[in-house]
């Protein structure tokens, strides 16, 4: 909760790295956020698509004045250049209300979804859907194109048939301009949706939900790679 007499005076931290490992050491290395706050209150938001446990712990390793949210960002570069991009937030509502007008200016959607954690797993819900349905379109492209349907006819059937998403309006930066835009290209983009689907997998095994899309997705990065980039 945020002490009143100091809402003012809140030092917001916010963390955006790759995985676990550099979130930890982002908040405890011997320079990092934890030992430079010192007894000044402090929230930390972390950004990016880790564990639960990741969070959960930095909230108990804290200094005593520091408070921890999760904000999970969703969407690609395409979204961001709009202003498109949602944010999946955990924690407690006094702490999400104080950083709503930061998240209102990274994108167009705040979604309060629960406590400290939850956020995490918001968002894994959403890489789910979304993750397992490009290599659904991808699937679906190369199906019509093997009996010579040619791409924008499939795609334009898509989006005014059940088939429409996200993935579908999205299709040609996905399978053109993803890999160009990401840092390491399509073989990064594909690490990184391993790595999300894998966190999938960890969360729904934890709460005994069977998710065998993710368990396929999961096992075939190389085949994501293929997808990303060949539906012709």
């Amino acid at each position: 909760m945020i002490n009143e007499v100091f809402k003012d005076d809140i030092n917001t931290n916010h963390v955006a790295a790759r995985d676990d490992d550099q979130v930890n050491d982002v908040l405890r290395r011997e320079r990092g956020v934890f030992a430079g706050v010192g007894e000044r209150p402090t929230l930390v938001v972390v950004h990016s698509t880790v564990r639960p446990e990741t969070c959960l712990e930095a909230a108990e390793d804290a200094p005593a004045a520091t408070q921890v949210v999760d904000a999970l960002v969703s969407g690609m570069r395409v979204d961001a250049v709009t202003g498109d991009l949602s944010l999946i937030v955990g924690g407690e509502t006094d702490l999400v209300e104080h950083c709503r007008p930061a998240f209102e200016t990274m994108g167009n959607a705040v979604f309060h979804v629960g406590a400290l954690g939850a956020g995490r797993a918001g968002k894994r819900s959403n890489n789910l859907v979304s993750l397992s349905n490009v290599m659904t379109t991808a699937e679906g492209v190369r199906l019509g194109a093997a009996y010579g349907i040619d791409r924008e006819t499939l795609l334009a059937l898509f989006r005014e048939n059940t088939a429409d998403s996200w993935v579908v309006d999205n299709w040609a930066f996905i399978s053109e301009e993803w890999g160009d835009t990401h840092p390491t290209g399509y073989e990064g983009a594909a690490d990184i949706v391993s790595k999300d689907l894998q966190l999938v997998l960890e969360l729904a095994r934890a709460q005994g939900c069977d998710s065998p899309g993710a368990a396929v997705a999961s096992q075939r990065p190389a085949l994501l790679r293929e997808f990303a980039r060949t539906d012709e």
